[in-house]
C-alpha cells in the first residue's frame, strides 16, 4: 500500500525556501525508501512524499487538518487525502483568519471544525455549496444532524469521549462563520436561511445609538450544566509557592483576580496602554 503525505509550503518571493524544505526531507525519502515531488505555484509549493507502509495501518479520516509555521505564524489549512489536494475555500477561511491576527488555538479549532464538517458533507455525498440549494426545512435538519452526528462521536476515529453540547454548538458555529466569510468573498448574493437577524439598539457613552445585529441558529443543542468550580485561596496559595519564578505567579495571579484564559493573557497588546 502506498500513502501519501503533503507539506503546504507558504513561499516568498525570491526565496529558497522550497528547495530548502526539499532538501530537509530527502533524508525522510531515503528513510522511508519512497519517491518526492514538488510542485510550486501561485506563491504555493506542496511537497509529495510517497512511501510503502505496512497493510495492518488503521484508516485515517479523509480531511486531515495539517499546520506550517512561519516564523512566528501558523498557518492550518486542510488536506483531502484521497486525492491529496488542498480544500481550497475552508484553507483561504484559515488563512484569513491568521491574517485577522486571531489566537492560534482559536483557528486550530475552526480547522478541526470544518474538516468534522467537510467529512460529515462527504458522507452526505454533498458540496460545500450544495447546502443553498435546499430549502429551509432541509437546511435546518442538515445542521441539526451535524450536530447528533458530532454528539455521536462520528467524527473520530476512535469514540472512547463523547463531546459535550457546548463543545458541538462551538464546531457548528465555526461552521457558520465560514459559511459568512464566503458569502462576502466568493459567494456573494447568498444566505443561508436557518440563520435569523438579531437587532438590538444600543448607545454609547455619549447617548448616540446604533443598531447592532447578528446572526443566530434555532437549532443548537441544549447547553449542559458546567460541573466546575473556582479554585479556592488555599488550592491559590499552593499553586503559587509552587512556582519557580516570578512571571508564572504573576499569570497566575492575573488569571485569578481577572477570570481570564491563559492564552488571552499571553495575547494581550501592552503596547496598547
Amino acid at each position: 500500500m502506498v500513502s501519501f503525505w503533503a507539506l503546504l509550503v507558504l513561499l516568498k518571493k525570491q526565496s529558497g525556501l522550497g528547495r530548502k524544505v526539499c532538501w530537509n526531507f530527502r533524508g525522510i525519502l531515503q528513510r522511508f525508501g519512497g519517491i518526492g515531488r514538488w510542485f510550486s505555484g501561485h506563491g504555493v509549493g506542496i511537497l509529495y512524499i510517497a512511501s510503502e507502509e505496512r497493510e495492518e495501518v488503521k484508516k485515517m479520516s479523509r480531511y486531515q487538518v495539517k499546520m506550517q509555521q512561519d516564523g512566528s505564524k501558523r498557518y492550518y489549512y486542510i488536506c483531502d487525502m484521497d486525492s491529496m489536494d488542498i480544500e481550497l475555500y475552508p484553507s483561504k477561511y484559515l488563512t484569513h483568519k491568521v491574517r485577522a491576527k486571531q489566537s492560534p488555538n482559536t483557528i486550530r479549532r475552526a480547522a478541526l471544525a470544518l474538516a468534522y464538517y467537510l467529512q460529515y458533507i462527504d458522507e452526505q455525498q454533498m458540496e460545500l455549496a450544495d447546502v443553498y440549494q435546499l430549502r429551509f426545512e432541509q437546511q435546518y435538519k442538515h445542521f441539526t444532524d451535524f450536530l447528533d452526528w458530532l454528539k455521536q462521536g462520528r467524527h473520530k476515529e476512535h469514540r472512547e469521549k463523547i463531546p459535550n453540547n457546548g463543545t458541538c454548538n462551538a464546531y457548528l458555529q465555526d461552521v457558520f462563520r465560514f459559511y459568512l466569510f464566503m458569502e462576502q468573498d466568493e459567494w456573494r448574493g447568498k444566505d443561508l436561511l436557518v440563520l435569523s437577524y438579531n437587532q438590538i439598539v444600543t448607545a454609547d457613552s455619549v447617548g448616540v445609538k446604533k443598531v447592532l445585529r447578528s446572526q443566530a441558529f434555532r437549532g443548537y443543542l441544549k447547553a449542559e450544566e458546567r460541573n466546575v468550580r473556582a479554585a479556592g485561596k488555599d488550592e491559590i496559595k499552593t499553586l503559587l509557592e509552587a512556582c519557580t519564578n516570578c512571571r508564572d505567579q504573576a499569570l497566575i495571579l492575573l488569571m485569578a483576580e481577572t477570570g481570564f484564559r491563559i492564552g488571552e493573557i499571553l495575547g494581550i497588546d501592552y503596547n496598547c496602554y
